[in-house]
């Protein structure tokens, strides 16, 4: 409002549109948090011209502004005889500006009074709403915000005059006399600040000035005040000098020194921090402000900054002292003798003591502001506090100043990185300042790669600049493939290099904290915590893996040692690949000792391989206070750029080798100890039992603790070689799988086979491929993963591996499934659950029988599939989601609907208890069918219902029925349709879509189009019907899911035919059938033939219309199956059509 008037929504100005929607906003604006009145909307809006229909008008322009203030909109509130807009003073700079003057009239303290009328008036960017053309508006509104904003500059010079600035005031008061030609008040500050500056003639000059004035324009005189300012003037009456304190008569001679650098003239961002200092500094007393933060983030450029935007409150000087920081620290005896030069004084004490007293002898009862750069330590800045109020420090330092708080009124400001707005804008204003323009995509990925960090952008802009020749994205690929570091500089200039600033910090530290820094580069994840760093600081000595415990093998050693924790009978003997210094590959050679001294030591500090876990968070604590690290809960992190650095100085320190396998090693020992509480891997890879097994009390710690240390495990497993690869990647497969975390599975079994096959592993080669084959039927599709699950099978039938052959073998015929080869998929299942029996691993029959249920039920062994499902559950530890879900189905397709919601509403509800959204997605994609199949209405079937009850295996043949399933001849084929389980089924459906994109899951996205499809199509809209199948259709080709192929062309089919494209509705027909006869999904068979006879029926084909129909009452009779009631089928009675009509 202070000026044009504009809207800002996260830093971005929001396009307004139409004069009139700004006419709007600007009423409601004037008025904050009241009612303003339809009627005054209206004249605001049309003047003296309303609309017809004034009210509905109204209500459609702010219909539209809500809609143009996106996600403030809500802010403009609907009342019974208006519309108001509920905003606060940080909302809204004009309700700011009169809360910062209404503080300052009372205020006793001129300093606080003057800052906050600066800062009222700092809020205007010009005259108030400039632009506007409602000339209500400008006629009423903006002479009163004007007089406002005078009447505040008024304020400000009065209190300015009362603190000596009358010098400072002349050229800026004879403007305002310009321009307020007959503002007395304004002419009398003139003639006070002339007169205070020794100008006494031009003061009376003024005042004859204003006199002229008034008399040719008005014939007035001037006011009795200004007459009687006049008379004193002329007198030089000594009331109108400046009162000044007492002093004593030795009061030495001042000079008034600003020795500040210059201020940065591309300066961006640090709004708060800027403001927090302002604040800060004018709480009255001697504050002390201190901002800490990491290398090359801009703590100077952030005080020079303030100091030069504060100089006014300091007027006996700013004084800028450089410390040294703690590479070369500054003696603070040796900074004071130069300060007390600077403020005068001829004589310099020797002892420090003696100098800090002079020194705060020296300015008292002075306005000093003091900027000491770079501070080492509390103890440094300490002796440099001037001792009375009126003084303030503003320092930086690279490590915390906090101690300094507990004796000194001092705060502390840490600075981040700027934020990702403010990065990209420093870099557009430096790269045009340079001339070289670059597009804004670039200018996005150059901020990512300097993390935001100020001197890094500003380095790489500078280069830029001083490379016109060089394209920009050629040098912005540079700096992502080469070392980024080395490339941050500018040629020319050692000392301004992102690395200079982080070496001068490095060396900065003690020997025990550049340890913990350089190894903390070896840190694969994102971060670290207590746990993991002491693992890294193991003493050194007592962790070197080829002290003699463990020799390091050569091409001559036999087969590793079986007591070792990362080998076992069935490992490969170790093939001297021993790096000796070497970072990238030192892991195979030399886990094997790490592994038996970290998990030896578990029982001191668990989880810390062994070492002090006060003695790590005691050195994590410390980078921290050195801005090196970042604190957020329990965990450790670098910046971006500092990583990369450490990374560095890690590869080169002495024990990088056996740093990182202890890292690893305590990672596989902690992951397996999660596992065993959170699920392990039923057939995992050969191991003897790692120790360290009571680090978690319950499942729910160990899944936290996975959840937050996923980042971390993948990586290591991805930058690892050797057995810690593939044993982690074995480890963690049932948590990654349970949890759909698909990208971080593949990158672990990626890691894990490429480990194995450079061992020549094959067993290890088997449990990657089989793990890959898992992973990759997500992301790629059945027909990638039986690639890999058909060479884990060939690799495990070599080994001694019978029970992981077995649960291969189930899994690639649940793939077969996938790709509609049920014939396949069924021989696979059978051979896999005979020879999981055989074994006697009921802990894998519960998940084998699952997918025998969804194979036997999409090929028409409905009895089957009711007895696997109903066994399944009775087995401790089987997949209850799925068996539930999966019998529901069943039940549904017997025309069991009440049974089937049951078991699926069950189904749902440990879904939702498990969190897992895959889960969620097939229960709801089951509801979506019932509501949609069943000819009941929506009140027989609850939300919820009890579950049905179990019949026992032993009555259910293959062709067995249950009690609740209702003969043909009851089915509803009258054409009405329940509207609210069209509804509810929907409303599943549309649940199904939008988790199955959250998951990126062609298989349920295909599903729930196809459902969605149904839905329009019974709602009489065949357009919408036929998208949705078609996309179905395109989704199961592109992942190879025949089952959903043929379901999407056969409800197209259906929808041709209902609306009367029989022709279509053959040829749709015709080919689902041959598809799904191939596939053997004999249920489909049986709705193509449905579909077949009545258009067999309708084109006069009697005779095929009658083979057709035998042919799905056949599949119904062997089966059990009962198709949905909306499924169009020839009735026997009268050989004519009974199909839902829209």
């Amino acid at each position: 409002m202070l000026g044009p008037l504009e809207a800002r929504d996260r830093g971005q100005v929001v396009e307004l549109g139409t004069p009139r929607a700004r006419t709007l906003l600007a009423t409601l604006l004037l008025q904050p948090n009241r009612v303003v009145s339809v009627d005054e909307l209206v004249e605001r809006l049309w003047g003296e011209r309303p609309p017809g229909n004034p009210r509905r008008t109204v209500q459609t322009n702010v219909a539209r502004l809500r809609l143009a203030l996106g996600g403030e909109g809500h802010a403009v509130r609907t009342r019974e005889s208006g519309y108001l807009i509920e905003v606060d003073q940080w909302q809204l700079d004009l309700l700011r500006f009169r809360a910062l003057v209404t503080q300052a009239h009372p205020a006793e303290d001129p300093v606080r009074r003057l800052r906050l009328l600066d800062e009222a008036l700092g809020l205007w960017r010009g005259e108030p709403l400039a632009g506007m053309t409602a000339e209500t508006l400008v006629r009423d509104e903006v002479p009163r915000l004007a007089e406002e904003r005078l009447a505040a500059q008024e304020s400000l010079i009065d209190v300015r005059l009362a603190l000596g600035q009358h010098a400072d005031l002349v050229s800026e008061l004879t403007d305002l006399t310009g321009r307020h030609p007959l503002r007395e008040r304004l002419w009398g500050y003139l003639m006070l600040a002339l007169y205070r500056s020794s100008r006494q003639a031009d003061a009376l000059h003024a005042y004859a000035d204003l006199s002229r004035k008034l008399a040719s324009d008005l014939g007035l005189d001037p006011s009795d005040e200004l007459q009687r300012l006049h008379r004193a003037v002329l007198t030089g009456d000594p009331v109108l000098a400046l009162p000044s304190p007492a002093t004593p008569a030795t009061r030495f001679t001042w000079t008034v020194e600003c020795q500040l650098p210059l201020d940065v003239a591309d300066f961006v961002g640090r709004g708060p921090g800027l403001a927090r200092i302002d604040d800060l500094l004018g709480i009255g007393g001697m504050p002390v402000v201190t901002v800490a933060g990491p290398p090359g983030v801009g703590k100077t450029a952030l005080v020079v900054r303030a100091a030069h935007r504060l100089r006014w409150r300091f007027p006996d000087g700013q004084w800028y002292v450089r410390l040294g920081g703690a590479t070369s620290p500054r003696d603070p005896s040796d900074v004071l003798a130069d300060l007390l030069r600077t403020s005068g004084a001829a004589d310099i004490p020797e002892r420090l003591d003696a100098r800090a007293a002079a020194f705060r002898s020296r300015l008292a009862d002075r306005q000093v502001l003091l900027v000491l750069d770079d501070a080492a330590s509390a103890e440094q800045l300490e002796p440099l506090l001037p001792g009375t109020s009126g003084c303030a420090v503003l320092a930086t330092a690279r490590c915390s100043l906090a101690a300094l708080a507990a004796r000194y009124p001092a705060h502390e400001l840490t600075l981040d990185v700027l934020p990702t707005v403010d990065a990209r804008t420093l870099l557009t204003r430096v790269l045009r300042a340079g001339r070289r323009q670059v597009e804004l995509a670039l200018v996005a990925e150059l901020a990512r790669l300097c993390g935001q960090l100020p001197l890094a952008l500003r380095v790489s802009a500078a280069a830029l600049v001083a490379r016109p020749g060089t394209p920009a994205h050629r040098w912005i690929d540079g700096l992502r493939s080469g070392n980024r570091l080395s490339r941050l500089a500018v040629d020319g200039s050692v000392g301004s290099t992102v690395r200079s600033a982080f070496d001068q910090a490095y060396g900065a530290l003690g020997p025990d904290l550049r340890r913990l820094f350089a190894l903390l580069g070896l840190v694969p994840g994102p971060d670290i915590t207590v746990p993991a760093a002491a693992a890294l600081l193991c003493p050194e000595g007592a962790s070197d893996p080829h002290d003699g415990a463990s020799p390091p093998c050569d091409g001559a050693s036999p087969p590793c040692d079986g007591a070792s924790p990362l080998h076992d009978a069935a490992s490969p003997p170790c093939d001297g690949a021993q790096r000796d210094g070497s970072f990238e590959g030192s892991f195979e050679g030399s886990f094997d000792g790490a592994c038996d001294r970290a998990f030896g030591r578990a029982g001191r500090a668990p989880g810390g391989g062994g070492c002090d876990l006060e003695l790590a968070e005691r050195q994590l604590d410390g980078l921290v206070s050195a801005n090196l690290l970042q604190r957020h809960a329990d965990r450790y992190a670098f910046h971006d750029l500092l990583r990369l650095y450490a990374a560095e100085r890690g590869a080169a320190e002495p024990d990088a080798a056996s740093a990182w396998d202890r890292l690893c090693t305590w990672y596989l020992g902690t992951a397996e100890a999660a596992m065993r509480l959170d699920g392990p891997n039923p057939v995992p890879l050969p191991r003897p039992p790692t120790p360290g097994g009571d680090r978690f009390r319950t499942a729910t710690q160990a899944r936290a603790w996975l959840d937050a240390e996923r980042a971390n495990l993948v990586a290591a497993a991805a930058r690892a070689t050797g057995p810690f690869a593939y044993r982690l990647a074995d480890t963690l497969t049932p948590y990654l799988q349970r949890g759909q975390h698909l990208r971080e599975w593949e990158v672990t079994a990626t890691a894990g086979l490429r480990a194995a096959e450079a061992a020549g592993y094959r067993l290890a080669e088997a449990a990657m491929h089989r793990s890959l084959g898992a992973a990759r039927q997500r992301r790629s599709g059945p027909r990638v993963a039986l690639r890999h699950l058909t060479a884990a099978l060939e690799r495990y039938e070599h080994e001694d591996a019978a029970a992981a052959r077995a649960d291969t073998l189930c899994t690639i015929g649940f793939n077969h499934f996938l790709t509609g080869d049920l014939r396949a998929a069924s021989d696979a299942l059978d051979r896999g659950v005979a020879l999981i029996r055989e074994l006697g691993r009921t802990e894998l029959l519960g998940n084998a029988l699952n997918l025998c249920c969804v194979v036997q039920m999409h090929s028409g062994q409905l009895g089957t599939s009711l007895h696997s499902a109903t066994a399944g559950l009775e087995i401790d530890g089987a997949p209850r989601t799925f068996l539930l879900i999966n019998r529901g189905e069943t039940r549904r397709m017997l025309g069991d609907y009440p049974g089937a919601l049951a078991d699926v509403s069950q189904g749902l509800a440990l879904a939702r208890r498990s969190g897992i959204r895959r889960h969620e997605a097939f229960a709801q994609d089951a509801l979506a069918r019932i509501r949609l199949d069943s000819a009941l209405p929506a009140t027989a079937l609850p939300a919820t219902a009890l579950p049905a009850t179990a019949l026992p295996a032993t009555a259910l043949p293959a062709t067995a029925l249950p009690a609740t399933a209702q003969p043909a001849s009851a089915r509803s084929r009258d054409g009405r349709l329940d509207g609210g389980n069209l509804d509810l089924a929907r409303q599943h459906a549309e649940r199904v879509l939008h988790l199955a994109r959250l998951l990126d899951d062609a298989w349920f996205e295909a599903g729930a189009l196809i459902t969605i499809g149904d839905v329009h199509r019974l709602r009489g809209v065949p357009a919408r019907a036929g998208e949705r199948y078609a996309r179905a259709v395109r989704l199961a080709i592109g992942s190879g899911s025949r089952i959903h192929e043929a379901e999407a062309r056969l409800s197209f089919a259906v929808s041709d035919l209902v609306n009367g494209r029989t022709a279509s509705a053959r040829e749709r027909a015709e080919a689902t059938l041959d598809l799904a006869d191939r596939a053997g999904l004999r249920l489909v068979v049986c709705q193509a033939s449905h579909v077949l006879a009545v258009v067999s029926d309708r084109t006069g084909d009697t005779d095929a219309a009658a083979t057709y129909a035998a042919r799905a009452a056949k599949i119904e009779a062997e089966t059990g199956y009962r198709p949905p009631h909306h499924l169009p089928v020839l009735t026997q009675a009268d050989r004519r059509t009974a199909f839902h009509v829209p």
